[in-house]
């Protein structure tokens, strides 16, 4: 049923766009560029272009909506779709205030709205089988958790690397660990532009003593995503561009610090589409009322809380650092 709006259709909305449009649930798209909406116009000729939110919110038809704008504009658009009574799926970071992203959760509730945040890699297969590995006690118990987010990507104006790359590593290792860190600390980097970091790293503890670190960068000259997860019994790395895990048969004895190894194995994945695994997510959530809790609104809510209490450290190493959560 067509009963989805996007709202943004720029870099990334686009492919929201031709993922929504392919399922067959895409009745109109809100952009504030005119010059993009009337090339869309032509290429989607039986879908609604507006650059005016209004025209969407107002439509009884419309019963959910995609957003896909800039993390600044996140809070108010998701806020006005929840009080139009739409379900929500807003992209990642939910908003880039703690204070926005609890009004935004709290409305949903009031609302009985699905609210469904963007954290794209829990939709993957390699994280999934990941998470398998770790139920079934296949690594033992697990020690240290490492994510990584490397390449030279699109630099910024608007945000910094921390909140334009670290949201989906955090979702990651948290739905990993399975709970919340008790604490987290960062390093970060200002190299292109002054008071912006370029390059991060993120330590973790959580509760049930697992480690983790984060690293992301968008001036490295190598592309590189993936993460480690290390056990008591074997190791495996998650290599998100060869699309394969490799489980590695060795542990290291924390009394003699000998490590034996046994014979590594790879599984490897077909084509891998997790936007079009979110959408339908979405669509099912708003059929059955309901939201995995790993993507719900409460997580994306932990996330910005994370992300605020880490930019109120890195302000301190980085000079006339931009602030968000301010």
């Amino acid at each position: 049923m067509k009963n989805l709006a996007l709202l943004g259709a720029g870099n990334w909305g686009i492919n929201y766009l031709n993922t929504l449009n392919s399922l067959e649930a895409l009745a109109a798209v809100y952009d504030t560029d005119e010059a993009r909406l009337a090339k869309l116009r032509e290429l989607y000729p039986e879908i609604l272009f507006t650059s005016n939110l209004e025209e969407i919110l107002a439509a009884p038809e419309i019963k959910g909506a995609v957003i896909a704008s800039p993390a600044m504009t996140h809070y108010e658009m998701a806020k006005a779709a929840l009080l139009a009574g739409k379900d929500v799926l807003v992209e990642k970071p939910m908003t880039v205030k703690m204070s926005e992203s609890e009004e935004l959760v709290k409305l949903a509730r009031e609302k009985q709205r699905v609210l469904m945040v963007g954290h794209l890699l829990l939709h993957s297969k390699g994280v999934r089988r990941l998470k398998e590995l770790i139920k079934q006690g296949e690594l033992g118990d697990i020690l240290y958790i490492h994510s990584h987010r490397l390449s030279t990507g699109k630099i910024r104006r608007e945000e910094d690397v921390i909140w334009s790359f670290a949201p989906h590593d955090l979702s990651v290792v948290l739905y990993l660990a399975g709970e919340n860190p008790a604490s987290a600390d960062v390093q970060a980097l200002s190299v292109v532009q002054p008071g912006i970091p370029d390059l991060a790293n993120l330590s973790l503890i959580f509760p049930n003593r697992i480690k983790a670190m984060i690293t992301v960068n968008w001036i490295s000259p190598v592309k590189d995503r993936g993460v480690w997860v290390v056990g008591s019994r074997k190791m495996a790395v998650y290599d998100e561009i060869k699309n394969q895990i490799t489980v590695f048969d060795q542990q290291i004895n924390p009394e003699t610090l000998e490590i034996s190894k046994g014979e590594n194995l790879v599984i490897s994945f077909e084509s891998d589409m997790p936007l079009t695994t979110q959408c339908r997510a979405f669509i099912e959530g708003m059929e059955k009322r309901l939201t995995p809790e790993e993507v719900s609104g409460e997580k994306g809510l932990e996330i910005t809380r994370i992300l605020c209490n880490l930019e109120h450290k890195f302000i301190q190493e980085v000079e006339n650092a931009k602030l968000y959560c301010a």
